[in-house]
């Protein structure tokens, strides 16, 4: 039986986080921003049901916080379009 080395199938990037160096952020990546629900879009392209945000609003408030964070991009002016969290925006 061959000897498996993870090393070999690891990519550059994962090696140098894993090494304790940092890797090049890709563009397309994610970030964590507190934003005014005054700021918030929706989007026109939303099809899901935005039904029973009463209930989701007394979850939110059981849980003493938001656990899945909206996706949103910015439009200007301060002001971000809601990709993904319709509902817990409104909620």
């Amino acid at each position: 039986m061959g000897r498996f080395n993870l090393n070999q199938i690891l990519s550059d990037t994962s090696k140098a986080a894993a090494g304790g160096g940092s890797a090049k952020p890709r563009p397309s990546e994610s970030r964590y921003e507190k934003l005014s629900v005054f700021d918030l879009v929706p989007s026109e392209d939303n099809f899901y049901s935005m039904r029973e945000i009463g209930e989701l609003k007394a979850a939110i408030e059981i849980a003493g916080k938001v656990l899945q964070n909206l996706v949103v991009v910015p439009l200007g002016d301060g002001k971000y379009k809601v990709i993904a969290g319709h509902r817990r925006r409104l909620a």
